[in-house]
């Protein structure tokens, strides 16, 4: 199985923290897939190329009928926690047409053990790396080897 992970091009600028994530993936033992790395090139600001990426991952995982007990299918990483608000903003209009669970990882918000029971069931993640990390390591059952987007 080949699991593709999108990474915004502006989070490259971030190579520390980028890399540390993207290795911390690679290196959990639950994985047991391939990752091909997928760099999205799209300005931030506009909502076309946040649906450019958007829509295939929903279509994706509309098609093969995922759903919560499947886990994690796909991910969505960028720099900032502007971006992932404004991504997930459009996320949830689009979204909102398919029966997907959607989830916004974040840092700055208080919320992290509220996070913790909500992240395992979620079928798509929005997430910062910072955040992203913090859960990897510290949230139980939270897992990356079903990624499919």
């Amino acid at each position: 199985m080949l699991g593709v992970v999108c990474v915004h091009s502006s989070i490259l600028n971030h190579d520390e923290v980028f890399l540390s994530l993207f290795f911390s993936i690679l290196a959990l033992p639950s994985t047991r897939t391939f990752f091909k790395l997928h760099v999205l090139s799209s300005p931030p600001t506009h909502c076309t190329q946040t649906l450019a990426f958007l829509v295939p991952a929903l279509e994706a995982l509309w098609r093969q009928k995922w759903s919560q007990g499947d886990g994690l299918g796909a991910l969505i990483v960028v720099p900032t926690r502007e971006l992932a608000i404004q991504i997930f903003d459009v996320l949830r209009l689009v979204g909102k047409h398919y029966s997907i669970s959607a989830g916004l990882l974040i840092g700055g918000k208080k919320e992290f053990f509220e996070e913790q029971k909500r992240v395992v069931g979620m079928s798509l993640l929005v997430a910062t790396p910072g955040r992203l990390l913090q859960h990897l390591e510290q949230t139980p059952g939270f897992e990356v080897g079903s990624l499919q987007v």
